[in-house]
């Protein structure tokens, strides 16, 4: 396989684990950008919330802590900072539930402190949000159109190298792509073509004269 292949095979490989682990499962195109100085505030804010659930269970230890409880005082924070559409509030098993963003609050209200500093982190609410709740500060919005600019472009591309070395792939497998299927196709595609051209180039040893097959390249 060319070196031109290679390289070509290791950039597109790179740019999709790339977008899925920055990204993950995330529709970008239903994200919520919030004005960057309101989005750190409200970010610290319920990162405030946090460390003091998390300092209170410390308090009433060997006792547990009602999850119910943590999970609406996170409820109300979330409500309180606005940054989505919760939707009516609504008691469902016991507790005060959103309509919408359920999983938000839940995420949010179970996080685990930080395993280096025993307390939790700015940095890992921001990824819950981003996450669960694709709330991202609006600087991001151009870094976001980017990628998605970037995707359909690579799209053709492996939709055409498909065409040329691994046809057994049709053009529907392109239409139905998500984040992590895009990495699964683009390396199925990759290792098609890798195994065609080696193929190739297996025969075409076969077939070289033999006084060729037993010259060294020089340096």
């Amino acid at each position: 396989m060319s070196d031109f292949a290679l390289d070509l095979t290791r950039d597109v490989d790179s740019y999709a684990s790339a977008t899925r682990n920055i990204f993950g499962i995330i529709d970008m195109k239903t994200a919520n950008y919030i004005e960057n100085d309101r989005y750190a505030f409200e970010a610290a804010n319920l990162t405030a919330t946090l460390r003091l659930i998390h300092d209170e269970r410390i308090a009433i230890y060997p006792r547990s802590a009602d999850p119910a409880e943590a999970y609406e005082r996170v409820h109300v924070a979330l409500r309180a900072a606005r940054l989505v559409e919760l939707g009516a509030p609504r008691v469902v098993n016991g507790r005060v539930e959103p309509e919408h963003y359920g999983a938000l609050v839940e995420a949010l209200a179970t996080l685990e402190p930080d395993a280096a500093t025993g307390t939790m982190e700015l940095d890992q609410v921001k990824f819950v949000l981003a996450e669960v709740g694709a709330i991202f500060p609006e600087s991001t919005n151009s870094i976001h159109k980017a990628v998605e600019e970037v995707r359909a472009p690579m799209r053709q591309i492996l939709k055409d190298i498909a065409t040329l070395g691994a046809p057994r792939f049709r053009a529907a497998d392109f239409a139905t792509l998500g984040a992590g299927g895009f990495d699964k196709l683009a390396r199925q595609h990759f290792e098609a073509f890798r195994a065609e051209a080696d193929r190739e180039a297996e025969a075409a040893f076969a077939a070289a004269p033999e006084h060729l097959k037993h010259c060294n390249p020089k340096p």
